[in-house]
């Protein structure tokens, strides 16, 4: 139809990208405790061991904090062999040394 007329198909117009927002204060507990167990473990994480240690949190949350910090490059997500692993930035690691759970959330907010 748009050959035999020579009219353009339609272009879809991009849509206005939406403000990050910012995450509940669940996701941001999972967040602190996802970034605990990389300190840690410095090497990295078994993918696997984070769903155990958060075995009681909903998949969702668990999703949608892993994917803040490696949106945010706070985390990096890695294969090696089978197993996925995740790993913390140096910097982040440097930050959060020595700092309890309630000063972890409040740089968590902050940042």
């Amino acid at each position: 139809f748009f050959f035999a007329t020579g009219a353009m198909p339609p272009v879809a117009k991009p849509q206005a990208t939406q403000a990050a927002v910012a995450p509940s204060a669940e996701v941001q507990a999972v967040q602190i405790r996802i970034l605990q167990l990389c300190q840690s473990l410095p090497d990295g994480v078994a993918l696997d061991h984070i769903r155990r240690e958060l075995k009681a949190v909903p998949q969702q949350d668990l999703t949608a904090a892993m994917t803040q910090l490696h949106s945010t490059q706070r985390i990096t997500i890695y294969k090696h062999g089978n197993t996925c692993y995740v790993k913390a930035g140096a910097q982040i690691l440097r930050k959060l040394e020595g700092l309890g759970e309630n000063e972890r959330l409040i740089y968590d907010l902050l940042e």
